[in-house]
This record gives C-alpha cells, sequence and structure tokens, in this order.
C-alpha cells in the first residue's frame, strides 16, 4: 500500500537534535503503522480466500451427490429422488455465486473463459503462428498454453489475448488451446486453466 508523503514543519525552540530525533520516532511511528494495516489486509484477504475454497468444496460434494442420486433413479420414478437433486442442484449454483463473490473481494483471479481462437484452421507453413484467443476474465498474467506447454502472450484486454505458437509445435493434427490464469492472493486457491478450443494444423499443399 503505497503511503502518503509526510511534511511536517517544526518551529520549536529545543535544540536541533532533539527535534530531528521527535520527527524520526514520528516517521517510524507511521511506517510501523503501514506495515500493520498491510499485514490487517493480507490477514483478511487470506481468510475470505479459504471460506471461498471452503464453498467451492461444498459445492463440488453437491454436484456430485446431485451425480449419485441421479445414478440412483436412473428410472425416474422416485419423485424424492427427482426434489432432492433439484434442490441440490439450486444450492450448488448458489454456492458457486457466493464463492466467486468471496474470491473478488479478496482480491483473486478469476478461472478465464475461452469463447473463440482465430485462427481455428492453420496449413503449415514453416513460419510461427500469430494466434488470438477471445474469451472473458483474462488478466495481465495469462498465459496461453498450447498442447499444455506455455507459449509467449501478450495481454490485450479482459477479453482477448495473443499467442506467438512455434512453427516447431504446429505439427498436422489437433492441437489443444487453454489459458492459464495465475493465482493473485497468498493462498494460491484462485486462477486456474479455462476450457479448451482445437487449432487444426493440416499439412502444406
Amino acid at each position: 500500500m503505497p503511503l502518503p508523503n509526510i511534511t511536517l514543519n517544526i518551529n520549536l525552540t529545543v535544540p536541533e537534535g532533539i527535534a530531528k530525533l521527535a520527527v524520526s520516532e514520528i516517521l517510524r511511528q507511521y511506517s510501523d503503522l503501514g506495515e500493520k494495516i498491510m499485514a490487517g489486509i493480507t490477514d483478511v484477504t487470506n481468510a475470505v480466500s479459504a471460506v471461498a475454497t471452503q464453498v467451492t468444496a461444498l459445492q463440488k460434494a453437491q454436484a456430485n451427490a446431485t451425480t449419485a442420486i441421479a445414478n440412483a433413479n436412473a428410472d425416474g420414478n422416485d419423485a424424492q429422488l427427482e426434489t432432492l437433486a433439484a434442490n441440490l442442484n439450486a444450492s450448488a449454483a448458489a454456492l458457486g455465486a457466493i464463492a466467486q463473490a468471496l474470491n473478488t473481494a479478496a482480491g483473486a483471479n478469476p478461472v478465464p473463459v475461452v469463447s473463440d481462437i482465430n485462427p481455428d484452421a492453420f496449413a503449415i507453413t514453416g513460419s510461427d503462428l500469430k494466434l488470438e484467443v477471445d474469451g472473458s476474465d483474462f488478466v495481465a498474467g495469462s498465459v496461453v498454453n498450447f498442447d499444455g506447454a506455455a507459449v509467449a502472450t501478450t495481454y490485450v484486454s479482459a477479453t482477448e489475448l495473443t499467442a506467438d505458437i512455434p512453427a516447431a509445435s504446429l505439427t498436422a493434427g489437433s492441437h489443444v488451446v487453454t489459458v492459464v490464469n495465475p493465482p493473485a492472493i497468498t493462498s494460491g486457491t484462485d486462477g486456474g486453466t479455462s476450457n479448451s478450443e482445437t487449432l487444426t494444423v493440416t499439412a502444406a499443399a
């Protein structure tokens, strides 16, 4: 946290050395206060993040329970199980919203979403490929992964990245493109890997 500059005008009928010591002590205490404020902010951030992690875990547990119930009621004849599954689905959705809000409050990085890549098909030319990746929730530290390996990435905006795909990686076939957001909070539970899009590479004609 940047601390504001302090200007103190000393007009005391005391020896100069004493005045300097007094000013030095005031500035030291001000610095200590700033450090304590920052430590407090970090503690709160970590606590909020921990709650968000627990909420997310509960959401996943409920989703798993819903799947188990659906499997147990495969014929759809048990109305009580149907109702329970619906309630769990609604609760899981609500927990997901709560976890997202908590992570946002903690200053966490979201999980990115990839909606499109351009181009999505490429014929081998022997040159590198400049790939545009569109989506949402990109951050300055977002990195495009090509077949699981990070490539040079340029952040354009929260909805667009560009990536330099080396010619050596552009072999004929289907290649998986994802985006990874790094964690932004101390506990490192935020951020994550996006859904994937496929780049189809064909041999030169």
